[in-house]
């Protein structure tokens, strides 16, 4: 009986009831005074009351199955089963009213390829939100995980621990752009504020600040009279600006070739605005990325990073993003130690409320064998982005450092409950094998990863060495040799031998 009344209440059949006996009764009350005055046969109101009471189970059936959103009306998605690895409502702390994750607005416009424009209005919010210190934003991997999906927004509070939501609608109609936005309490489905703005694309800025000043508003939290802009400074071209989201878009797919697409829409946004400083910034993260995750033919990647994110900083010195992947560059690739932590705590300073600073920032810790303190950043880092695959990367990855193989192995297994193509849980778990000396499972973690990612150079040398530490010479040569003839024809990590 509960599971019914919890799923009742999911689907908010009993506030559909509510309001519709509540017309109902309207209607039938002002029939009983009207119709006799019209000389209505006496039979009339009884069939007035009789089809309200038919009403009620079509109103009741069709709040079962479907659902409004700001992309229309959608079928109601069952109750999200319980998932290994998460949270459960039992274990769950009382979720705080100022955590607020901004799902993906939904894209309204006639083109359906303009998803990145919504997507980087959101984003944008979220950015602006997370500089509140009261305020706890979910990341956007965690945020955006839910694109498309029309979940329940009570299971996305439950899942991401968060009181709040905001989700909304973008419509582009050449220069003009219409956003809706509505703020909803997870707990009860309850709307706490809406808004629709109807605005030039130069004003887009404008708008997204509005909605991050109402939300902190209804959400009592203090802006400390601030009155500088909350949304970063982007120039005022409109052009400039779609193309940054365009980069961000490809960027977001942590592989490539969305990495080479999203940096040739960065540096034509720096055609167009040659002082885009956070432009520069996605240029030298994405360099980053690819060169510490992939370790494809991008030989350049560290000096690209390193200068992209120099440029970034001399035009805007406060972009955290920009300070953190100078940091990583200075952790893998210059071995700079003094000079990373100093990028890393400026941008901890800017950033606080960024999962991914946090999250190199561990890094770096980590390998300077800080393990306590790696920890303690990478866990900061899934509070605000629990769903985020990189930051359960690095969990594994301290984890494993600090010599904690049984921990490693439950974040890895938990992983794959979430994310079953997640091919560095396969390897974590490959690691932690080999360490404790089990060929089977060490060669069978890592040739999972190398089926699933391919033949990179930087998972297929582990599995090599894997196989010659166990005394299997012969495929660990066959590796070596498949792994000599590519750097013969292009770049290849020497880390790869």
């Amino acid at each position: 009986m509960q599971t019914l009344i919890g799923e009742l209440k999911r689907r908010r059949v009993f506030r559909v009831a509510s309001v519709y006996v509540a017309a109902s009764l309207g209607v039938i009350y002002a029939a009983d005074v009207i119709l006799p005055r019209l000389s209505a046969p006496d039979w009339t109101v009884t069939a007035i009351i009789v089809m309200a009471g038919l009403g009620l189970f079509v109103a009741i059936a069709l709040a079962w199955a479907f659902d409004g959103t700001p992309a229309g009306i959608v079928k109601t998605p069952d109750a999200a089963p319980a998932v290994a690895g998460m949270p459960t409502a039992s274990t769950l702390p009382e979720i705080d009213r100022r955590a607020i994750a901004v799902l993906p607005f939904a894209n309204m416009s006639a083109e359906a390829g303009n998803d990145y424009f919504s997507d980087g209005i959101s984003e944008e919010i979220i950015n602006a939100l997370a500089q509140l210190p009261e305020l706890r934003v979910a990341g956007r991997t965690s945020a955006f995980s839910f694109k498309g999906q029309h979940e329940d927004l009570r299971s996305i509070g439950r899942k991401l621990n968060v009181g709040t939501v905001l989700e909304g609608s973008v419509r582009q109609v050449g220069s003009r752009v219409r956003i809706t936005a509505q703020l909803i309490d997870t707990a009860d489905g309850y709307h706490i504020w809406s808004e629709r703005y109807d605005r030039h694309l130069h004003d887009i800025f404008q708008v997204q600040d509005e909605i991050a000043r109402a939300i902190a508003d209804h959400l009592a939290v203090k802006l400390g009279g601030r009155a500088t802009p909350l949304v970063a400074n982007h120039p005022n071209d409109p052009e400039a600006y779609q193309l940054f989201l365009t980069g961000r878009h490809h960027a977001s797919q942590l592989m490539e070739p969305g990495f080479s697409h999203a940096i040739e829409a960065y540096r034509a946004a720096i055609a167009r605005a040659p002082d885009y400083a956070l432009a520069w910034a996605g240029i030298a993260e994405a360099e980053l990325i690819r060169g510490v995750l992939l370790d494809e033919p991008y030989a350049g990647s560290p000096s690209r990073a390193r200068a992209a994110c120099l440029n970034a900083l001399e035009l805007n010195e406060s972009i955290a993003e920009a300070h953190a992947t100078l940091g990583g560059v200075q952790t893998f690739y210059d071995l700079d130690w003094d000079g990373a932590e100093r990028s890393f705590i400026r941008a901890v300073q800017l950033g606080p409320g960024s999962a991914w600073v946090r999250t190199w920032y561990s890094d770096m810790l980590a390998f300077t064998g800080r393990n306590d303190q790696a920890l303690t950043e990478v866990l900061r880092a899934r509070d605000i982005d629990p769903l985020a695959p990189l930051v359960r990367w690095g969990i594994m990855q301290d984890l494993w450092i600090a010599g904690r193989l049984d921990e490693s192995d439950d974040e890895a297994r938990a992983t794959l409950q979430l994310f079953p193509d997640a091919y560095f849980a396969h390897f974590f778990l490959g690691l932690t094998a080999w360490r404790r000396g089990d060929a089977a499972g060490a060669i069978a973690g890592a040739q999972k990863a190398v089926d699933a990612l391919g033949p990179v150079p930087v998972i297929v040398s582990h599995l090599a060495a894997m196989y010659y530490y166990f005394d299997q010479a012969e495929p660990g040569d066959e590796i070596l040799a498949m792994l000599r003839r590519r750097a013969a024809e292009a770049y290849v990590s020497s880390g790869a031998f």
